[in-house]
């Protein structure tokens, strides 16, 4: 899985390059898209290859592996770009709408428009999730990863308050984009039929 999606977002990237080389906001959007799914490739094959490396004695070394800085540095990226590809793809939907409504506003195609949007989206994704990251590593003094897997979510055995509560969190930030992203879908279905 991990190596279809990296071979996938670099085919991806590399054919909107060719096709357009950020000639347009939407291709700039598109190619960040890659590049974020293509770390979250890359995190699922380096926990690939620490499967393959631990093979059947994973159990004898799972605590040195939690605490592991690979593990952390799988566990920030992961969910860094978790969040950041439900922003883009809320802007991708919102952007089509708004271009389609209003064809004659440049202001939803200019690229300095696109790369404000994605800064605010790196801005609030780090911001969601850097401070309960490190209140659960620092605050707590566990300096290991939550789950086997290197992902910061509560997968109900962890009793931190601070990890269910970042959990409670992510889940709103996803619902919230996911009825954005319905909204604006129902938008350009009425948009396209008036």
């Amino acid at each position: 899985m991990g190596l279809s999606s990296v071979m996938l977002n670099v085919l991806a990237f590399a054919i909107e390059m060719g096709a357009s080389r950020f000639k347009s906001s939407y291709t700039i959007m598109v190619n960040s898209l890659c590049i974020v799914d293509l770390t979250f490739g890359a995190n699922l094959l380096l926990l690939a290859g620490a499967d393959i490396y631990y093979g059947n004695n994973f159990q004898g070394h799972e605590y040195s592996w939690r605490q592991s800085n690979l593990c952390r540095v799988i566990e920030f990226f992961t969910l860094l770009s978790y969040l950041f590809s439900a922003y883009i793809l809320t802007i991708i939907t919102c952007t089509r709408f708004l271009i389609t409504k209003y064809p004659m506003n440049k202001n939803f195609k200019s690229k300095k428009v696109t790369y404000n949007l994605l800064m605010i989206g790196a801005m609030m994704s780090t911001t969601i999730y850097v401070p309960f990251l490190m209140l659960f590593h620092y605050q707590e003094n566990n300096l290991m990863s939550p789950t086997t897997i290197c992902m910061f979510i509560y997968d109900g055995q962890t009793m931190s308050n601070s990890f269910r509560s970042f959990t409670i969190v992510l889940l709103i930030y996803i619902l919230i984009c996911l009825i954005a992203i319905i909204i604006f879908c129902v938008g350009l279905f009425y948009t396209y039929h008036s």
